[in-house]
């Protein structure tokens, strides 16, 4: 038997419901900002290592940077700031990339 999920947008929040299995009066609203552990790759310095714990990947830039290799377990290297602080240098699986804060605040990471 197939599930079919259905989400509805109601006043910013988000509630999922099985239509098949549960009734419309016992919709349960998610949370919108899920606890995120570690902290996000955008607030550290130059000169840290860190290692990948997870990337918010519910957005295209999220899905891209998960294809560049940014994917949970991987050692990052924060490697150089710009003058004006962004974007920032970081050398991972044998390469090095560019990155602005914008991005980078979607991978969650844990200092080594």
């Amino acid at each position: 038997m197939k599930i079919v999920f259905v989400l509805l947008f109601l006043q910013s929040m988000t509630a999922a419901f099985a239509p098949d299995i549960t009734p419309a009066s016992s919709i349960t609203a998610l949370d919108s900002t899920p606890a995120r552990p570690g902290v996000s790759l955008a607030s550290l310095a130059p000169g840290h290592t860190v290692r990948v714990i997870g990337v918010d990947g519910s957005c295209p830039e999220g899905e891209r940077l998960l294809d560049l290799g940014f994917i949970p377990g991987t050692p990052v290297e924060i490697l150089k700031r710009a003058p004006l602080g962004d974007p920032v240098v970081y050398g991972l699986r044998g390469y090095r990339i560019c990155l602005r804060a914008s991005e980078t605040s979607l991978i969650r990471v844990r200092t080594e």
